[in-house]
């Protein structure tokens, strides 16, 4: 047999064998059979969670779908299905997941953000800030959504607008770095050097500050012509160094923007 084969025998062996038990699960007690089902939708959904954080997509993919076919109302399986799939890069059929879920729960922040930084991805703008926006109207202090739709609003060239979201973000959490980082981004975007430089300078000496940000203050300080303190931002004293690094998770605004954006001032 060859190797090939024997890893496709295994998978279907342990796919077997974990749904029969499930299946076991399910019909061995006559007192509590609705709470056993939903153990059981449970289950599938947890063993797909695993499956996918271990990189085994293909088999991921049979429990959520097996969870689908058990409740097509299975929300968080669609979900799951979605983040399996935008993450293998399958855009079209984690968009089409993500939109079944969002029918079955529309108000499902989770998903509103991951469906947004879909289309964030995608280039898709406007259809990102309209479902960072849904998510805000779900719950008005998400920070992540707060976040994400500046970042949205900065990539369509509404930079005041997208500014608004990120001090909105900013009173409610001071030390949320990535917010930071996204603000002084937007400012520079802008045009308004001075204020980014306001705003990033007082936290790039301290341990909370990112690579990131440390960057976006030193291109701050080059963009208003003060090209001594942009040196000293990027080669900081040794006690300055900070190793913390922005959540990847989350859409963080950097340097790197500037090559691509139309919208950045000369």
């Amino acid at each position: 047999m060859t190797a090939s084969r024997s890893a496709s025998f295994t998978r279907a062996a342990l796919l077997g064998s974990v749904l029969s038990l499930l299946l076991v699960a399910c019909t061995t007690s006559d007192e509590t059979p609705k709470a056993s089902t939903e153990l059981d939708k449970n289950a599938l959904v947890r063993l797909a969670d695993r499956m996918r954080l271990q990189g085994d997509n293909g088999m991921a993919a049979e429990f959520y779908q097996r969870a689908i076919a058990e409740d097509p109302q299975n929300v968080a399986a669609y979900h799951g299905l979605a983040t399996m799939l935008q993450a293998s890069g399958d855009r079209a059929g984690a968009e089409r997941a993500y939109r079944e879920a969002l029918r079955h729960d529309g108000q499902n922040g989770a998903i509103l953000r991951d469906y947004a930084k879909l289309l964030l991805a995608e280039g898709n703008f406007a259809a990102a800030a309209l479902q960072y926006r849904a998510a805000l109207a779900a719950n008005g202090q998400d920070i992540r959504a707060l976040n994400g739709l500046g970042v949205a609003l900065d990539q369509a060239g509404d930079h005041k607008a997208a500014q608004e979201q990120y001090r909105v973000a900013l009173a409610q959490s001071p030390d949320d770095m990535a917010v930071l980082n996204n603000l002084g981004m937007s400012l520079i975007m802008a045009g308004d050097y001075n204020g980014a430089i306001q705003q990033l300078a007082p936290v790039a000496e301290t341990f909370k500050a990112t690579e990131g940000l440390r960057q976006n203050l030193a291109l701050a300080y080059a963009k208003a012509g003060q090209d001594q303190p942009a040196l000293n931002v990027i080669a900081p004293p040794a006690q300055y160094m900070d190793y913390t690094r922005a959540s990847p998770a989350e859409p963080v605004a950097t340097p790197a923007a500037l090559a691509t954006n139309p919208v950045v001032p000369p």
